[in-house]
This record gives C-alpha cells, sequence and structure tokens, in this order.
C-alpha cells in the first residue's frame, strides 16, 4: 500500500512516516520548505495552496491513501481550505492536528 503523508517534515508527519515505513508501506512524502528524514520512499515539494500542483502530484503518486498533518499556523488557506478544498473531492483524507 502506498500513502501519501502531506506534511511529512513535521513532527507528526514524521512519526507517522516511521509507523507507515515499519508496517512495510510504501511512503511518499511532502514538505513545503525542506524535506526530513530519509524515511520516505520519495519527499515531493507541494504548497497546498495550489490546485494544480496538487492535482499532479496525486496523479503521479497514485497514493492509496493520503494523510494531510501540515500546519499552516494562522495561514487558513493552508490548515484548513488546503485539505478541504484541494482533497476533499477526490480523495478519502485523515486530517489530524497537533
Amino acid at each position: 500500500m502506498t500513502v501519501l503523508i502531506i506534511g511529512g517534515s513535521g513532527f507528526l508527519g514524521t512519526e507517522l512516516l516511521r509507523q507507515a515505513r515499519g508496517r512495510g508501506w510504501e511512503a511518499d512524502a511532502t514538505f513545503h520548505s525542506r524535506p526530513g528524514a530519509r524515511q520516505a520512499s520519495a519527499w515531493h515539494r507541494l504548497d497546498v495552496r495550489d490546485p494544480v500542483r496538487v492535482e499532479e502530484l496525486l496523479a503521479a503518486v497514485e497514493p492509496r491513501a493520503a494523510i494531510n498533518v501540515t500546519s499552516g499556523g494562522a495561514d487558513w488557506a493552508v490548515t484548513a481550505d488546503g485539505s478541504v478544498h484541494r482533497f476533499w473531492p477526490r480523495w478519502s483524507l485523515v486530517r489530524r492536528s497537533t
């Protein structure tokens, strides 16, 4: 199973990657400013506010599940709109926040 961790370079994303890899899953991850540890199968730069790039990435990775653990702080376009408007219509999305 391939899982895409959106926000994989953060605290929660790093742990999700560790858990996924520990279960033998292929796990790709995204980052906004810099990739995280080597736990991901592949790292992808992504700004969730860019719907074209989001669609391109989802088409390229073809994940079975996408888990959004991005943190935009006060930037509502990242924290809420990024997950709801970009992923909801097409994918089953798990949203967790720290």
